[in-house]
């Protein structure tokens, strides 16, 4: 299994594609402690050539049901990050299963998925200042939790 170097992953691109925020109250009508719920989706690729990898960062908020009490707001970002892997090929596994024919080790997925996270959180904090969800703060998680294919645990092989 291949170490995480942090030297050999360089953040080329982060863009914020989209980010809107939308509400039928004013900010001082809603406790967003008491009623939002955060969803999150990834989308990752790798290239074959270049040790590119992108990945595509989506967040949503919208009202808890159980709580929200009639207050109606949905809030979607979407923020599209540029990776180049110096070592990509240390944690390529070969895999005939999937288009580009190998997955990659779950300690790089985690890795970036860390990074994307950490980085969105920031972002999204200082985009909702003076909105419905001034200044909310994505909550802790295991940045794991956000990893799909191509990306695999070595230790499953």
């Amino acid at each position: 299994m291949a170490n995480i170097i942090p030297d050999k992953i360089h953040i080329i691109s982060v863009k914020l594609t989209n980010a809107n925020v939308t509400s039928d109250v004013s900010n001082d009508e809603f406790k967003q402690e008491e009623s939002l719920k955060v969803s999150y989706s990834a989308e990752t690729g790798f290239s074959e050539e270049g040790n590119n990898c992108q990945i595509k960062f989506t967040v949503n908020f919208s009202p808890d049901e159980d709580s929200a009490q009639g207050i109606q707001f949905s809030a979607e970002f979407t923020i599209v990050f540029v990776f180049v892997i110096d070592n990509l090929d240390e944690f390529k596994i070969p895999n005939d299963k999937v288009a580009n024919g190998f997955l990659i080790d779950s300690i790089l997925g985690a890795t970036l998925m860390g990074i994307v996270y950490s980085t969105s959180r920031g972002i999204i904090l200082t985009r909702t200042a003076g909105t419905i969800l001034d200044s909310v703060i994505l909550p802790v998680i295991d940045p794991a939790e956000l990893l799909g294919n191509p990306i695999i645990n070595d230790s499953e092989n």
